[in-house]
């Protein structure tokens, strides 16, 4: 039952709602976020320079994973209580993120796989590089970036890739189990943002 002593006054705040509003950082000076913003780009540029319009350079970003961990790191102290709100600072610094963990996921495996001529292995790969190439394809803040020139071209050319590595490994003989078990993992990925992606193409 309601608590009738309870001050209904509308101007006292409960403390979930000054906790929410700290959390939310109406109390952050406006720097903050200023930082915060500019280090996040910073890292993202940092990153897109490893990605092409073809390929992911997994050698020139495997050297300066640790570098990048420590600048997200750095990012993510500064922000602080704010992670917990979603707003155009939170939403780049989780792109960031992001970003950062699936490339190096994917380096982790095209690195094991790099010197395999096994056609399984290969498919699985091209797989993997079409996930990194889609980061070229959002902005800074995890959107779509459907009004940039050439975008739902872009889409359609990573969907048909996409087909045509599914219907060459489907046709392959004797893959590794453990292969295919990478390879419908990735598959299924890349398919959902794909789906997207498209989705946003404007008319």
């Amino acid at each position: 039952m309601p608590n009738k002593s309870k001050n209904n006054d509308p101007k006292q705040k409960s403390p979930e709602v000054d906790l929410f509003v700290y959390l939310c950082g109406q109390n952050t000076p406006e720097y903050t976020y200023s930082v915060v913003e500019d280090l996040s780009e910073t890292l993202i540029v940092r990153m897109r320079s490893f990605i092409n319009e073809t390929s992911f350079d997994v050698a020139a970003f495997e050297p300066q994973v640790s570098l990048l961990e420590k600048k997200l790191s750095i990012i993510e102290h500064i922000l602080g209580d704010l992670l917990p709100c979603k707003n155009e600072v939170t939403n780049r610094f989780g792109f960031a993120k992001e970003m950062l963990a699936v490339l190096k996921r994917s380096a982790t495996v095209l690195i094991f796989q790099t010197s395999s001529n096994s056609q399984d292995i290969i498919a699985l790969q091209r797989v993997i590089q079409i996930h990194v190439l889609l980061f070229n394809l959002y902005d800074s803040y995890g959107d779509p970036a459907f009004r940039e020139e050439g975008y739902a071209q872009s889409v359609r050319r990573y969907i048909s890739l996409l087909n045509s590595w599914v219907e060459a490994f489907r046709k392959l003989q004797d893959k590794s189990p453990d292969v295919i078990q990478m390879f419908e993992f990735h598959m299924n990925e890349v398919e959902y943002i794909l789906r997207i992606l498209e989705s946003h193409i404007v008319s």
